[in-house]
């Protein structure tokens, strides 16, 4: 059984987004792209020709296919959002990228008459890669989705600040079955904009600032956990990233939601 501090270690990694971020992204689906292009050999000829029926000229082609790949990844934007957030849009998008590369790829090594590259494994790649790097994808997904929940399930006192857009009723009762739980001790809110109230009065929170002001603020060297209370509102989008980027624990709220929702999330483990 993991401790909670290897758990907690694993979300401000995942949750980072440091300037290795890049360069290891393009790295891991440098590798595999490279093993999707082995694979479609090896699963077309099979484990005794695999190698043997590559052309001499097959390594300058898979060259050529990486650079092309990993090109279009990048200027398509699929690295500019953490792993963490990859989803069924993502995985859609993955296919039609790689749908119109490889068909494009294909033209031009038929073009070139490159016949030693099977037709094959030319068909067979670019749906590797969809499988290969959505699978990778998701699976970093469900780890930091876990890891933040065995992270969060750690008994001990748990002081947390809020970010929110509406201060008021609605957030009153959103964070009421926390308030009133002694696992948890609130330290105060960030919102997007900032107020000149030094206390909201309906919520009882001490108000920290605006979005602009969380980085490199002290309340985060005593803060285990960030509650990310969302309102369905256009402000969830900047809540969202200004939480991850925390390497906090995060913890979704529905502001909409009864406390009947929020209770059994927030009881002690």
């Amino acid at each position: 059984m993991l401790s909670p501090a290897v758990w907690k270690f694993s979300v401000r990694a995942l949750s980072g987004a440091g300037r290795w971020r890049l360069p290891a992204a393009l790295a891991f689906d440098a590798a595999v792209v490279v093993w999707c292009w082995h694979a479609a050999y090896l699963f077309r000829m099979g484990w005794e020709r695999w190698q043997p029926a590559r052309p001499e000229y097959d390594d300058a082609v898979l060259a050529a296919v990486l650079v092309t790949e990993l090109a279009f990844l990048r200027a398509l934007g699929f690295y500019r959002m953490p792993w963490r957030f990859f989803g069924f849009r993502e995985l859609t998008r993955l296919t039609g990228t790689f749908a119109v590369v490889g068909a494009l790829l294909a033209l031009v090594v038929m073009g070139l008459g490159l016949v030693g590259v099977a037709r094959s494994v030319l068909i067979l790649h670019p749906m590797f890669c969809v499988l290969a790097l959505g699978v990778s994808r998701m699976a970093l997904r469900l780890l930091w989705e876990e890891s933040q929940r065995r992270a969060a399930a750690e008994v001990g006192a748990r002081q947390a600040v809020v970010l929110c857009s509406d201060l008021g009723s609605g957030l009153a009762k959103a964070l009421k079955p926390i308030q009133a739980s002694k696992q948890w001790m609130l330290l105060g809110a960030f919102t997007p904009v900032a107020t000149s109230r030094n206390t909201d009065a309906a919520s009882g929170l001490k108000l920290l600032g605006a979005l602009s002001d969380l980085q490199g603020h002290k309340v985060w060297e005593r803060t285990d956990y960030v509650l990310l209370v969302r309102s369905g509102g256009p402000e969830d989008a900047a809540l969202s990233e200004a939480a991850y980027k925390t390497g906090k624990t995060v913890i979704p709220v529905e502001a909409n939601a009864g406390i009947e929702t929020h209770a059994p999330s927030f009881a002690p483990h």
